[in-house]
């Protein structure tokens, strides 16, 4: 589909204009459902995201067709979709099925305990083990502390934590494909070896191995709750990818291990401001912490002014903000960026999922 005009250029989220409506977002590899509703000389009328908009068809669609579009491109004068999926009668119990896929990987979400329990498992089992099991000894590498995380690693982690897997596998055959030449290590099996999906994947594998089971026996290693940890973690992960599809948002999960810290969220969001001409970013990160309670810090960086917002259930936490509010505001101005606006609030209850829901994501740690 062609002809229709576009505001910014993707990655970004781009603003549409709809017949007889401001416009509808669309961003670029996201999936919608479309149903057309009339069909025109040169164009025809559909219904996408609940408004209607007028576009060329490079096929023949059929007046009341329900279809699946994937945003394929977005230029400077027209965003393409491709039709993915004719809908029928039958593809309409399409949402339950979902429905029904989610609820069963409810019960995959761990908990921050849960996790430190599994690296538990990882921590017991004797160097000699290691040296003999690469990807058990590259799976332990993956699991971080929270004072190992610098700018640097957190990016490393983020392209670790399995997310990205099938993803970058497809890559690497489509590189294949094309005779690019790789660089030296550059091939699947460093490709499981950096990733915690692909090492999990490979573990699973390889518990079904004699071989590999003689190999725990020996390091006094208990292959079944090794084998369940593996099977947990994996579930984790895939439940994440389960709503990242979901939600068109890349979700992830990374294993960082804080002690204190009963459960944590980071949420990332790119957006593009057509009247300014640039582009804004902006994070939550929302924290529980065993003895501080609840916090939720919210930065947004725009034309190099940073705002922050704090909020915490527990007042002794929002006196303690406040009393290092100058200290903040100073290392602000240290690193050359202009601290806009600073606020500092205290609620009673906190709620993560309220507040993470009301920000327009595009990226979930």
């Amino acid at each position: 589909m062609q002809g229709i005009p576009q505001i910014g250029q993707g990655p970004q989220p781009v603003n549409l204009p709809a017949q007889g409506v401001a416009g509808i977002l669309l961003v670029l590899g996201e999936v919608v459902r479309g149903e057309v509703l009339h069909i025109l000389p040169n164009a025809v009328s559909m219904r996408v995201k609940k408004e209607i908009i007028l576009a060329k068809a490079d096929i023949p669609l059929v007046k009341g067709g329900r279809y699946l579009f994937r945003v394929e491109s977005l230029s400077e004068n027209e965003a393409k979709l491709r039709v993915i999926q004719a809908l029928t009668e039958d593809a309409e119990g399409t949402d339950s099925a979902m429905i029904k896929a989610f609820e069963n990987l409810k019960g995959a979400i761990l908990s921050h305990d849960q996790i430190i329990a599994y690296k538990g498992i990882l921590e017991t089992i004797p160097e000699s083990v290691l040296e003999r099991l690469s990807y058990l000894s590259a799976l332990k590498k993956l699991f971080k502390n929270a004072d190992a995380i610098t700018e640097g690693s957190l990016k490393e982690s983020l392209d670790a934590s399995g997310g990205y897997f099938e993803t970058k596998l497809r890559a690497f055959v489509l590189r294949m494909a094309g005779s690019e030449r790789l660089l030296e290590g550059d091939g699947v099996d460093q490709i499981i070896q950096n990733d915690l999906k692909g090492n999990l994947l490979k573990l699973k594998e390889a518990l079904l191995s004699s071989e590999f089971q003689d190999v725990l026996k020996e390091g006094n290693v208990k292959g079944g709750d090794l084998s369940q940890a593996v099977d947990k973690l994996l579930n984790h992960i895939e439940q994440q990818q389960f709503l990242s599809k979901m939600n068109t948002v890349f979700q992830t999960f990374v294993p960082v291990l804080w002690q204190g810290l009963k459960d944590g969220k980071l949420t990332f969001r790119e957006s593009y401001h057509p009247h300014e001409g640039e582009t804004e970013h902006a994070c939550v990160i929302a924290l529980d912490l065993e003895k501080a309670g609840r916090l939720i810090t919210q930065v947004r960086l725009f034309s190099d002014r940073l705002h922050l917002r704090f909020v915490a259930e527990n007042p002794r936490l929002t006196t303690l903000l406040e009393e290092n509010k100058p200290l903040l505001e100073k290392q602000i101005t240290d690193i050359g960026l202009i601290c806009n606006s600073l606020v500092i609030t205290q609620e009673k209850t906190v709620d993560f999922e309220n507040f993470i829901s009301s920000f327009e994501l595009d990226i979930k740690v």
